[in-house]
């Protein structure tokens, strides 16, 4: 574990290995918003977490923010 992580915590590397998946749909699922991730990149996730989240996969799932849907203000098309 890197020097500069705190007990109980793990990367995005260590966390899918931690729960089976690959590194790309670990990312998808935090991406998501299924599981929490934590620190100042946000790229830090609590084992308590990971064990919730194996445990009932949609224990996360409603404290997840909502996507705001994308707009596109501002923009004028022109005509040729």
């Amino acid at each position: 574990m890197p020097a500069d992580m705190p007990p109980g915590y793990l990367n995005t590397k260590q966390a899918a290995a931690y729960l089976g998946y690959s590194v790309k749909r670990f990312s998808i699922y935090a991406r998501e918003g299924a599981i929490p991730r934590r620190g100042p990149r946000l790229n830090r996730f609590r084992i308590v977490d990971l064990d919730a989240f194996m445990e009932n996969p949609r224990v996360f799932v409603s404290q997840a923010p909502t996507p705001r849907p994308r707009t596109r203000e501002g923009f004028t098309p022109i005509r040729i």
